[in-house]
């Protein structure tokens, strides 16, 4: 088929074409309309594993970040740091939250390991290429609370990354009384906020501009 051959084509069909088209935006358009917006924010983390092990005292060199950097996002969206976040922001005395957890589990079960659980689902733990910061991405349906709960992990991060550079110095001291802070782990980083979450804007999702292009092109 000839290029004025198919022209042809398209000028006899425009119209099905056209109502085609249309029909396409107009359901994009409703299923984004029908669906709730959610909001992304993200906290950025600095990690850091500068120091010695406390076991061996050897110094820790810079080339070991990248192969424990998986292990730092485990960590972050482990429940032990759901948990820590649920504490902080008092989650468990939510009412909607504890509406929606006794129609869930007919009251069974723990509510703050439920929302610890709920809170996971949400969230995301990536490492910046090429250097030591992770990012802690949260999309919730608020963007206020989206940007607090992002924050809160990151902080709970934190703290927990403090717990087991304690626990790693106790068991090399072979004891379990309490000690002063020590020179980071060589397998725990210490960590610090970076770049706490703001507010976001605009929603993640529905991404309207993609719908649509989405809609024209299919």
């Amino acid at each position: 088929m000839s290029l004025n051959q198919f022209i042809t084509v398209l000028q006899a069909r425009r119209w099905v074409v056209l109502i085609t088209l249309a029909v396409a935006v107009v359901i994009a358009v409703a299923a984004s309309a029908l669906l709730p917006a959610r909001y992304k924010a993200s906290a950025s983390v600095l990690l850091d594993w500068k120091g010695s092990d406390p076991a061996t005292g050897m110094l820790v060199s810079e080339q070991t970040r990248p192969e424990h950097l998986a292990t730092q996002v485990e960590i972050i969206q482990s429940r032990n740091v759901a948990l820590k976040v649920v504490a902080a922001l008092k989650l468990d005395e939510s009412q909607r939250l504890q509406k929606e957890w006794s129609d869930a589990t007919q009251g069974r079960g723990s509510l703050k390991v439920w929302i610890a659980d709920h809170l996971l689902k949400r969230l995301d733990a990536e490492p910046v290429r090429t250097s030591s910061v992770v990012r802690i991405n949260y999309t919730g349906t608020d963007p206020v609370s989206a940007a607090a709960i992002a924050n809160a992990f990151a902080e709970a991060y934190a703290s927990t990354n403090v717990d087991l550079q304690l626990e790693s110095a106790r068991h090399a001291g072979g004891t379990s009384a309490p000690i002063a802070p020590a020179s980071p782990s060589a397998m725990q980083p210490s960590a610090a906020i970076l770049s706490p979450a703001v507010e976001a804007v605009s929603p993640s999702f529905p991404n309207w501009p993609l719908n649509l292009a989405i809609a024209v092109v299919v």
